[in-house]
């Protein structure tokens, strides 16, 4: 598939997205994730052994539908921005980069490193709050914007 061809996969990182293929998969995914998060587990299976399995196995699709929420985003950047010059792309990526990519890194992998200085910490869950909150935003944005 050539770079700049459009497609609607869910975990595909390179091409562009429409604005309907757009709202479409993101609504699947989010209300998806939704879901995932309030379904409770421990009603279907009693267990302890299969429900730490069903709630690793839920936990890794959680990641997985997060990782296809922020290739959504980022195609959909590739498709509005094209029209811009290369320095308001860049200006587009650095913004995903930091509102979208930046929280997430951060509670899957940073939080737990970084957990032994209290005062770091303190500072990126802030950070990583705002930037969270301020990547939602851009993303609901990013939905309603026209390309070529």
């Amino acid at each position: 598939m050539a770079y700049k061809e459009s497609n609607s996969a869910f975990l595909s990182w390179e091409g562009t997205i429409s604005r309907k293929d757009y709202a479409i998969n993101m609504l699947i995914a989010v209300v998806s994730l939704i879901a995932l998060y309030f379904t409770n587990f421990s009603v279907l299976v009693p267990q302890k052994f299969l429900y730490d399995i069903i709630v690793f196995l839920v936990q890794f699709l959680q990641f997985i539908l997060v990782i296809s929420i922020l290739s959504l985003v980022y195609r959909r950047i590739e498709d509005f921005s094209r029209r811009f010059t290369i320095k308001i792309q860049r200006i587009f990526k650095y913004l995903f980069y930091i509102l979208c990519l930046f929280p997430i890194i951060y509670i899957y992998v940073l939080n737990y490193l970084l957990n032994i200085i209290p005062i770091i910490t303190v500072i990126l869950n802030i950070s990583s709050l705002i930037a969270g909150f301020l990547g939602i935003l851009f993303s609901i944005i990013v939905g309603f914007i026209k390309s070529e």
